[in-house]
């Protein structure tokens, strides 16, 4: 997959009270926020969920590694 520069990010979604993978995807850093130390909210596949953490939580951080765990609970 050609990415043009764009620098991606490795990311995969958790279910917090399973711990199952729900999703995992390649996005640009440009999309992602710049931290998730504050209340995020999001939407999968039609559910509304919140993000209970993420590792690592701050865009220098997940910049540098390429890769985000997040670990999310439906609301």
């Amino acid at each position: 997959m050609f990415n043009f520069g764009r620098r991606i990010v490795i990311v995969t979604f958790f279910d917090q009270g399973s711990g199952a993978i729900l999703s995992s995807s390649r996005m640009p850093l440009e999309r992602l926020p710049e931290t998730f130390t504050v209340d995020t909210e999001l939407k999968m596949a039609g559910d509304t969920f919140m993000v209970v953490r993420a590792e690592p939580a701050t865009k220098p951080e997940f910049a540098a590694t390429r890769q985000l765990k997040v670990v999310v609970r439906r609301r």
